[in-house]
């Protein structure tokens, strides 16, 4: 059975070695007494979101912290081939449910995309409900160590001039197969994957992105929305790097 995962981003594992006494506190604390009904006796996973996990047997149980002494501890590496989804948001709950599903696939990160045929730009109180509650309630779910981060949103331009320089691919009716398009790619450097706007990227952002040399990518014959193909086109690149690490 899949032991219950608290958030605690502030924890520090130079002083959770095993035997160490973790304090689980605030609303993590209240969700695990109240709604999960942890006890003493039972054992949770404490994480911090930056790959850092400890598993720890609980000493006792209030609804405002919970102590637990820590049984073993470990560092998982960042997710490697890194791979991030720029794409425009939907409207309304379909961001939230696009954002918690990309998180469960493995993305590493989120652009929130500005294009000319952008039907919305969130403004940073969304994107702050993003990063604190989307992403840590997907990582929390799906168990993994490090949060899939989300970024301010940015024009087109930037993530075709990332310093990163990561290999651009386009999800285009056009490409080509995943297997085909990304065959003997470099798993690691980073993998940004374009999805337009549901009208389409203008001829303008055409030219940019012909210019950066991406590589275009068929997510099938179907006219998806922009949240569904973003997960498949996630999904699709993550399995088809995995197979070459």
């Amino acid at each position: 059975m899949a032991l219950h995962r608290v958030y605690q981003p502030e924890i520090d594992s130079a002083l959770l070695a095993p035997g160490a006494t973790a304090e689980i506190t605030a609303e993590e604390a209240r969700y695990a007494a109240a709604i999960k009904r942890l006890r003493a006796g039972e054992r949770v996973e404490i994480f911090s979101g930056r790959g850092f996990a400890a598993v720890a047997h609980i000493l006792s149980v209030s609804r405002r912290s919970i102590s637990a002494q820590v049984i073993a501890s470990s560092i998982a590496p960042r997710p490697r081939p890194e791979v991030i989804i720029a794409c425009p948001p939907p409207k309304g709950s379909r961001a939230e449910a696009m954002i918690d599903q990309l998180s469960q696939v493995g993305v590493s990160r989120f652009l929130p995309l500005i294009t000319a045929r952008s039907i919305v730009e969130p403004r940073e109180t969304r994107i702050d409900k993003w990063r604190t509650i989307t992403a840590v309630e997907s990582a929390r779910q799906c168990g993994r160590a490090w949060l899939m981060e989300i970024d301010e949103p940015v024009p087109l331009e930037a993530c075709l001039t990332r310093p990163d320089r990561p290999l651009l691919v386009l999800a285009d009716a056009q490409g080509r197969p995943c297997g085909e398009a990304l065959a003997r790619t470099d798993t690691q450097r980073p993998v940004l994957l374009l999805v337009g706007p549901e009208g389409g990227f203008s001829d303008e952002e055409h030219a940019l992105i012909d210019a950066g040399a991406a590589t275009r990518l068929s997510l099938g014959p179907h006219i998806l929305r922009v949240e569904t193909a973003a997960l498949l086109g996630a999904g699709l690149v993550i399995q088809s790097l995995a197979r070459q690490v």
